[in-house]
């Protein structure tokens, strides 16, 4: 499976002040995202290197680099889907929307996030997925680290 991961992911790694989700995150990284061929954008690169926490900053562009996490660009066509998505869901957040159309433009399986607010939640993916068929997009899953390890096994932490 070919997962996007958000910049709320790779920030969960390193992030103390919710430990766990940061430990999740971690035993996932840890024991899990070997299976899958892992994403981002230059927009994350970008979010993350806008990070005042200069540590924090380069340890999140160390994990990308450990887990040869990819690269991808942001085409036009992303920026047109992000551009319905935002003008649909009524988002404010133009990067998430970003988030959103990277995924499907690309066509990989999932949109990996600890955004509940704005990216996983029921209304949302609902939403996601009308708009990505009658575009002729394929549907993509909108998940949370958690959900990609097991459920239980990690409920232990």
């Amino acid at each position: 499976m070919r997962l996007f991961l958000d910049t709320s992911v790779i920030s969960a790694y390193c992030d103390d002040r919710k430990p766990w989700r940061r430990d999740v995150t971690r035993r996932w990284f840890l024991d899990d995202s070997s299976k899958y061929e892992l994403f981002i954008s230059g927009l994350v690169l970008d979010e993350i290197r806008r990070t005042p926490d200069t540590p924090k900053m380069e340890s999140m562009l160390s994990l990308i680099d450990k887990c040869k996490i990819q690269e991808l660009a942001i085409t036009e066509e992303i920026k047109k889907l992000a551009a319905l998505y935002r003008e649909t869901l009524l988002f404010k957040e133009l990067n998430d929307t970003i988030h959103l159309a990277t995924v499907s433009c690309y066509g990989l399986d999932a949109l990996v996030s600890w955004n509940f607010r704005h990216l996983v939640n029921l209304e949302t993916i609902a939403k996601i997925h009308e708009l990505n068929v009658a575009n002729r997009y394929r549907i993509i899953e909108i998940v949370t680290v958690e959900q990609l390890g097991g459920g239980a096994e990690y409920g232990r932490i």
